[in-house]
C-alpha cells in the first residue's frame, strides 16, 4: 500500500495522461531499457526515462567526461569533470538522486560484438545515444537478430534525425542505409559543432517514442524524422522495407559477425580509441607506479591518465586506451605498444 501511494504521488501528472494511466505506469515500472552512449543524446534520454519511472535502466559508455561535454550533456557537473569520472558512472550517480526507485546499472566499456550479450539480456528496448554509424549498425543487427525494438538518433550542428525500428513491423536501419559510411565521409560535431537544442529535441523525442513502444502503443512514429533548427524546418521521410535488406530480410548480420576493430575515432576529441583483441584486467594502481616514471599520471578506480609530450593516454581496466592528440591510427597504436604493451 505504501509503495502504491509513493508511486501515485511521484507520477501523478503522468498517470493522469490517459495514454499512460495507472496500468501504463505499472508497465513502465517493470520495463528494462538499455541506453548505448551517455553523451548528449543518452543523458537526455536517461534523465527522461528515470523521471518517467522506467524500472530498470542500463547505461553503456566507453568514455570519460571532459569540460566541453557540459555544453550539451545535461546530467553532468564540473565536479564530475574534475574527478575524471566515466560518463556512465557519473550518470548513474546523478540519476539515483533523481529517482531512487529505479534500478540503474553502469557499464563502462565499449559496446561491441564481444560485450553486447550480457548487456542486452532481458532488454525490452535499446536506445541509440552513440556518435558513430558502426555502433548503430551493430545495434541494428543485434536488435533484428534478438527481436528487440530500438530507436536510432543522431545530431550534428543544428540538424537531427530519429527513427523507430521494431523487428517485423518497421523497416530497419539497413533498409534506410545499406552500409555504414566510411570514416571521413560524414560530418561530425568535431567538424560542424553541435547545438544543445538539437540534441535536446532528438533525445526528448527518442525517450517519448520509447515510452510508447514499451506500452505497446501503435501510435509510435513511423518513418525517419529529420529536423533543422536554424532556420526551423522539419521533414518526415517515408522508409520502405528493402526487399533484399541484408539484415531484416536476408538475416545476414555483417556488423555482428565483424571481427572486433582495433581502433575507432572519437567524435570531437582529436582522439582514437584502441581496443585490445582480448579483454584485459589491468591493475590501475600498479600501472600508475610504472608509468609515473615516464610522464604525469593521474588515476582513480575507473581509469588512469598519462600525459606525455603532446599526448594524453586514458587507460581503462579492460585494456582499452583513448589516445588524445592524434587522429592517426598508426601513431596511436605505436603509443599503445610503447606504454601499455601488446
Amino acid at each position: 500500500m505504501q509503495g502504491e501511494i509513493i508511486l501515485n504521488e511521484r507520477y501523478v501528472k503522468q498517470i493522469l495522461f490517459d495514454k499512460i494511466g495507472k496500468k501504463g505506469q505499472e508497465t513502465l515500472k517493470t520495463s528494462k531499457v538499455v541506453i548505448v552512449g551517455a553523451g548528449a543524446l543518452g543523458s537526455v534520454i536517461a534523465n527522461n526515462l528515470v523521471r518517467a519511472g522506467v524500472g530498470h535502466i542500463t547505461i553503456v559508455d566507453r568514455d570519460y567526461l571532459e569540460l566541453s561535454n557540459l555544453q550539451r550533456q545535461v546530467l553532468y557537473r564540473e565536479e564530475d569533470v574534475r574527478k575524471k569520472l566515466p560518463k556512465a558512472e557519473a550518470a548513474i550517480k546523478h540519476l539515483k538522486d533523481i529517482n531512487s526507485e529505479v534500478t540503474l546499472k553502469a557499464v563502462i566499456e565499449d559496446f561491441n560484438p564481444r560485450t553486447y550479450k550480457d548487456i542486452i539480456k532481458g532488454a525490452d528496448i535499446i536506445l541509440d545515444g552513440t556518435d558513430n554509424f558502426t555502433t548503430r549498425f551493430l545495434i541494428n543487427d543485434i536488435a533484428i537478430k534478438n527481436n528487440i525494438p530500438w530507436i536510432y538518433g543522431g545530431a550534428v550542428a543544428d540538424t537531427g534525425m530519429t527513427m523507430n525500428i521494431i523487428p517485423g513491423k518497421t523497416p530497419c536501419l539497413r533498409c534506410l542505409m545499406n552500409d555504414a559510411p566510411f570514416a571521413g565521409h560524414t560530418q561530425t560535431c568535431d567538424t560542424l559543432g553541435i547545438l544543445n537544442s538539437t540534441t535536446g529535441i532528438i533525445g526528448n523525442i527518442q525517450s517519448l517514442e520509447a515510452i510508447k513502444i514499451l506500452l505497446k502503443d501503435d501510435n509510435f512514429f513511423k518513418g525517419l524524422l529529420t529536423i533543422s533548427l536554424w532556420p526551423l524546418e522539419w521533414d518526415v521521410i517515408r522508409v520502405e522495407f528493402k526487399e533484399n535488406c541484408p539484415s531484416c530480410h536476408q538475416r545476414r548480420f555483417k556488423f555482428l559477425n565483424n571481427k572486433l576493430p582495433t581502433t575507432s575515432f572519437l567524435c570531437g576529441k582529436n582522439a582514437i580509441q584502441i581496443i585490445p583483441h582480448k579483454k584485459k584486467n589491468l591493475d590501475i594502481k600498479e600501472m600508475a607506479e610504472v608509468l609515473e616514471r615516464v610522464g604525469k599520471v593521474e588515476y582513480n578506480k575507473f581509469l588512469l591518465r598519462l600525459k606525455i609530450k603532446n599526448f594524453i593516454l586514458t587507460i581503462f581496466p579492460d585494456g582499452r586506451v583513448i589516445v588524445k592528440g592524434t587522429e592517426n591510427p598508426i601513431e596511436a597504436k605505436s603509443l599503445y605498444a610503447k606504454y601499455i604493451g601488446e
